[in-house]
């Protein structure tokens, strides 16, 4: 159900499924069998704490990864994930990504996991951070909580500022496909109301590679596949990295408020310096 009040912002309802060409949004998602007691299995994961900047985090979490192949390690470039060690999925994470892409058509193989303790933890609005995502890939949220209440989940469209909300409850998926994270920032509100745990996924997938001996390929690197890498490698023909540590990171935060801002594809402009230090 849509309405739409004077100050132009959508609100989607937690009953049925909306869908509009960028958003797609569910609720009572994955079927009962799957979903009963999932919350309790997830709690159940040996959550860390995260930080970003230096800045510990409200949420606590942890990266889960399906491996490749040549069991390489999907790894995306982002903020709290630097200090982060990526560990293998496990059978419930699993089960709960299979189904989706099954469903979706989808081909998720990186999560990020955190626990809410309650609503009144927000998330700033952001767009993904595209360097290491696959071309034409979608994002997914799915949300599990021990209670009733949803939160509330809003896009923001960078061209005009319209803002759609969407209540996320127990069991709801929300996927935006790539050029939603282009025109849109994604965040979820404090909410003042007192709740339970609730627990989020979120789905990327991933086309930059980790291997064993810390050498990078995939979208986000100089050499795309692991085959080219290794020839580079076999040959001696690799060049020498223009960029030091400290300015990769700095070059990353200025691509992210980039794309934060932009509601046009910037990728590689904004990306195209690191990209070809990063093997």
């Amino acid at each position: 159900m849509t309405n739409t009040n004077r100050n132009h912002r959508n609100f989607i309802d937690r009953d049925g499924t909306y869908c509009d060409g960028l958003v797609t949004f569910h609720n009572n998602y994955l079927p009962n069998d799957l979903v009963h007691d999932m919350l309790s299995k997830l709690s159940a994961i040996p959550f860390k704490e995260l930080t970003t900047g230096g800045r510990t985090l409200e949420r606590p979490g942890i990266f889960m990864v399906k491996r490749n192949e040549h069991d390489h390690v999907p790894f995306a470039r982002c903020p709290s994930a630097e200090t982060q060690i990526m560990e293998d999925v496990d059978d419930n994470v699993l089960s709960i990504v299979n189904y989706i892409n099954s469903k979706e058509g989808t081909n998720f193989n990186h999560f990020k996991i955190q626990v809410y303790d309650n609503n009144r933890v927000p998330i700033a609005h952001h767009s993904d951070k595209r360097a290491d995502l696959a071309s034409g890939s979608s994002i997914g949220i799915i949300r599990f909580t021990n209670h009733d209440e949803f939160r509330d989940t809003s896009l923001i469209r960078k061209k005009d500022g319209h803002k759609t909300h969407f209540k996320m409850a127990n069991n709801s998926l929300l996927i935006l496909n790539e050029q939603a994270n282009i025109e849109y920032t994604h965040g979820v509100s404090k909410m003042n109301m007192p709740t339970g745990v609730s627990i989020s996924i979120v789905l990327r997938e991933v086309g930059t590679y980790v291997r064993e001996d810390g050498h990078w390929y995939g979208i986000g690197c100089r050499y795309k596949t692991n085959e080219e890498l290794e020839k580079a490698l076999a040959s001696g023909n690799i060049p020498k990295k223009t960029m030091t540590s400290h300015e990769m990171n700095r070059a990353f935060i200025r691509a992210f408020v980039v794309e934060n801002k932009s509601w046009k594809d910037v990728r590689d402009n904004v990306y195209k310096d690191i990209i070809l230090n990063s093997f």
